[in-house]
């Protein structure tokens, strides 16, 4: 294999090598046909090995538990929470939440052709999170419950994958071949950029925010591209309201939808907003939750996928309580007694059934 090894590509795919490193692992790999097969084979090997021996430590970016000690302070009816470093059951979670990995190789000849463009799927379950490296090293998170579809390789004059769910994006910078995600009837077109896209098919709205670069939304008609409708700048949110879907007391006060509109939406609505603190929206990607002044039931909504648990509201006011806080590497009981501190309701977990009352 050269001056290129299975260590060298496996320090590539975890997410750990240099930008030089990178750079020498994906020249090697357009070199020839044969290096391009090796990677691919590779790749495909670390992908499963990872998802299968080690789901809990799929992000390259957490590859091991911290210990440290927890401070909580209550003011004002919320609470600033910082539980760092701490060992929960989180990882035990983790470790029994399957993430299942589909690809399409099983419908390629015993001899396939190395020129062949083959279609992956990787689909996060609920409680799993993982990083996808792509061939033109674009690295991208799917947050649990999630699904990514992409090519083995690029062909033609775009790159293009879909996405069902929440993922963070790191594209790599290609002058000539712009990156494409389509997802829900919209498509995000860059060159080279960093943002965060949420796309869950079940809920109401389509978030998009722009941590670095530019980014183009169209609108998808029929299967093509139709309607430009905006360009995004850094610490930039678009949020899109679709016809249909759960859409919670948060994001409709968010989105500024009128009350008589909420019950039946008739037309599709898009909402720009200048973020000022990206850590809420991206944390996940890090195993961190960071929430400001949230509805308890937005908070359910993201414990719900972190923990692979479903909330059942007995009291539905207990639903609007606020509370602001940093969950990092704890579990669902624990980050559920955290929340007590701030207000007074009664929590029981059965299974993966989690009852709020009173």
């Amino acid at each position: 294999m050269s001056s290129i090894n299975e260590i060298k590509i496996t320090h590539f795919l975890s997410g750990h090598a240099s930008e030089e490193e990178a750079n020498e692992i994906l020249q090697w790999k357009n070199e020839s046909q044969e290096n391009r097969k090796t990677f691919q084979e590779m790749e495909t090997a670390y992908n499963v090995s990872e998802i299968i021996m080690n789901p809990e430590k799929y992000d390259a970016n957490e590859s091991y538990l911290k210990i440290s000690s927890n401070n909580i302070n209550e003011e004002h009816g919320s609470f600033q929470i910082n539980l760092r470093h701490v060992i929960g059951y989180a990882a035990a979670i983790l470790v029994t939440a399957s993430l299942t990995v589909f690809t399409s190789n099983y419908f390629t000849p015993k001899h396939p052709d190395v020129n062949q463009v083959v279609y992956n799927s990787i689909e996060t379950s609920s409680g799993a999170k993982s990083l996808v490296t792509l061939e033109d090293g674009t690295k991208i998170w799917l947050n649990a419950h999630s699904k990514l579809i992409y090519p083995n390789r690029f062909v033609g004059g775009q790159r293009i994958v879909k996405l069902e769910g929440e993922g963070y994006f790191e594209v790599a910078k290609e002058k000539t071949r712009p990156f494409r995600v389509e997802t829900s009837g919209l498509s995000i077109n860059v060159l080279g950029t960093t943002f965060n896209l949420k796309s869950y098919p079940e809920e109401g709205l389509i978030e998009t925010t722009l941590i670095e670069g530019e980014i183009v939304l169209n609108k998808i008609i029929e299967g093509q591209e139709d309607q430009n409708l905006l360009r995004l700048k850094p610490n930039q949110k678009a949020t899109f309201v679709k016809k249909d879907g759960l859409l919670l007391n948060d994001e409709i006060h968010a989105a500024n939808i009128p009350v008589t509109e909420i019950e039946q939406r008739s037309s599709e609505k898009l909402v720009i907003a200048e973020i000022a603190d990206l850590e809420p929206v991206v944390a996940w990607k890090d195993d961190r939750m960071v929430f400001k002044n949230e509805t308890f039931e937005s908070i359910a909504v993201k414990l719900g996928r972190r923990y692979n648990a479903r909330f059942d509201f007995i009291d539905k006011e207990v639903k609007q309580y606020r509370f602001s806080g940093v969950f990092e590497e704890i579990s669902i009981d624990q980050a559920l007694k955290a929340l007590q501190f701030a207000s007074q309701f009664n929590f029981e977990i059965n299974q993966d059934v989690i009852t709020i009352k009173k």
